[in-house]
């Protein structure tokens, strides 16, 4: 893939990649449960 599909595909990826680097942080600070749920409002509503 070459072109502006190919940056999108990065840009997604970075996004999935900071959820996830997100949910751990949560869970190691102990709020997962909540900020799962907040994330979760937020991605059904968006």
């Amino acid at each position: 893939m070459v072109g502006p599909a190919c940056t999108e595909v990065e840009a997604e990826h970075s996004v999935a990649r900071w959820q996830v680097e997100a949910a751990d942080w949560a869970a190691v600070t102990g709020v997962g449960r909540r900020m799962r749920i907040a994330m979760g409002i937020a991605l059904t509503t968006s």
